[in-house]
């Protein structure tokens, strides 16, 4: 009977090792996502009729990780601009952007989507670049980053064109 129950045991422990393998792949393969990843930004914009503005926007940019200095990381914001007239208009942002670490500290990222002014120029192309730089240890256990970068908005239709100046930090849970 013992040695019985010990062979129970031994093919047991043999069936589940792919089960194991499978568990320890997919534990590897979900750290390369990152879905609690959020980030604020001032937003200065300049439109080509000399007009500018300043916001905030806020943002949640999942992120996925390709190899240790190569990710995706997606931008899905929403902000408020003013308009003419002095009224405001909501703006939606969705970029996908690659990111490439040049160490563990600097980073350059560059992508494009699409930007909505809504009521204001409609959804239209846009591309952005922006240069990062992470802290050591997150600070208040939650920035992970700070960020400066430049991104340039797409109308021809509505004649509307603007560069946009951004400058904020991204948080971790």
């Amino acid at each position: 009977m013992n040695f019985k129950i010990k062979m129970l045991t031994i093919i047991g422990a043999f069936l589940s090792l792919p089960a194991f393998a499978n568990a320890q792949e997919s534990v590897q393969r979900s750290d390369k996502f990152l879905l609690s990843s959020f980030q604020v930004n001032g937003l200065y914009v300049e439109q080509a009729n000399d007009r500018s503005t300043t916001s905030v926007m806020a943002a949640w940019t999942p992120q996925y990780q390709i190899q240790s200095n190569l990710g995706l990381r997606a931008n899905l914001g929403i902000s408020s601009l003013k308009n003419a007239t002095g009224g405001m208009f909501a703006v939606y942002d969705a970029e996908l952007m690659l990111r490439y670490s040049f160490n563990q500290s600097w980073d350059l990222e560059a992508g494009g989507g699409v930007q909505i002014w809504q009521n204001n120029g409609g959804a239209n192309p846009i591309a952005t670049l922006t240069m990062g730089w992470k802290p050591s240890e997150k600070i208040f256990n939650l920035v992970d980053r700070f960020f400066v970068g430049y991104s340039r908005y797409y109308s021809e239709v509505n004649a509307v064109e603007a560069n946009q100046i951004l400058f904020g930090y991204g948080i971790q849970f």
